[in-house]
C-alpha cells in the first residue's frame, strides 16, 4: 500500500525530530516499518535534523547573550569604541563581500565566453584546450562560495549502492570510436 501524503509528512517530521526508531515511526504513522525506511532512504530524511537546528539556535542565542552581557558591562566610551569598531568591521566585510560578488560577476562570464567557444568547435578540441581555464574557474567559484557563505560543505548526493564500483573506470576517446 502506498503511503498517502499526510503519511509522508508525518514520517518525514517524527524522523527530522529523532529520538525514535523506525519501528516506532511506523507505529504511530500506521503503517509497515519498510515503508518507512524506504521512504527516509529515497527522500534523504536527515534524521534529528530539526533537533540539531534547534540546539544550533539555541546555542548562537546563547552565544549572543554573552556577547550582549558583556557589551552591557562597557563603560560608555568603551560602548562608543566597540560600535565604531564594529561599524567599521562591518563595513570593511560588507566592502570584501561585495567585491567577492563582483568576482565571480566576471568568472561567470568568462565561463560563459568558453562555453560559447567550445560550442562553436565542431572537432571537441576547444573543450580539451580550455580544461585549464574550467578547472581554474571551478575553484575560483568555490573560494568566492566560501567567501560569502563561510567555510560550509555544498550539497553532495547521498553515493547510490549501484554506483559504488571498484571497476576502473575506462576512459574512450572521441578518436578511438569514430572507425568501429
Amino acid at each position: 500500500m502506498a503511503l498517502s501524503k499526510e503519511q509522508k509528512e508525518r514520517i518525514n517530521v517524527l524522523a527530522k525530530i529523532g529520538g525514535i526508531s523506525n519501528r516506532e515511526i511506523a507505529r504511530q504513522v500506521e503503517c509497515s516499518e519498510s515503508a518507512v525506511r524506504v521512504y527516509i532512504k529515497n527522500n534523504d530524511v536527515e534524521k534529528n535534523a530539526i533537533t540539531d537546528l534547534a540546539k544550533e539556535e539555541i546555542s548562537n542565542t546563547i552565544i549572543a547573550n554573552e556577547i550582549k552581557t558583556q557589551k552591557n558591562a562597557l563603560n560608555n566610551a568603551e560602548k562608543k569604541a566597540y560600535d565604531e569598531v564594529y561599524l567599521t568591521m562591518a563595513q570593511s566585510m560588507n566592502l570584501f563581500n561585495n567585491a567577492t560578488i563582483q568576482n565571480q560577476e566576471l568568472v561567470n562570464i568568462a565561463q560563459e565566453n568558453i562555453a560559447q567557444r567550445i560550442a562553436e568547435c565542431e572537432d571537441g578540441t576547444e573543450a580539451i584546450q580550455q580544461l585549464p581555464n574550467l578547472l581554474g574557474i571551478t575553484q575560483a567559484t568555490e573560494r568566492n562560495r566560501k567567501q560569502i557563505l563561510g567555510v560550509t560543505e555544498t550539497y553532495k548526493a547521498p553515493v547510490k549502492e549501484s554506483d559504488k564500483s571498484n571497476e576502473p573506470l575506462t576512459v574512450v576517446y572521441v578518436e578511438d570510436t569514430k572507425g568501429a
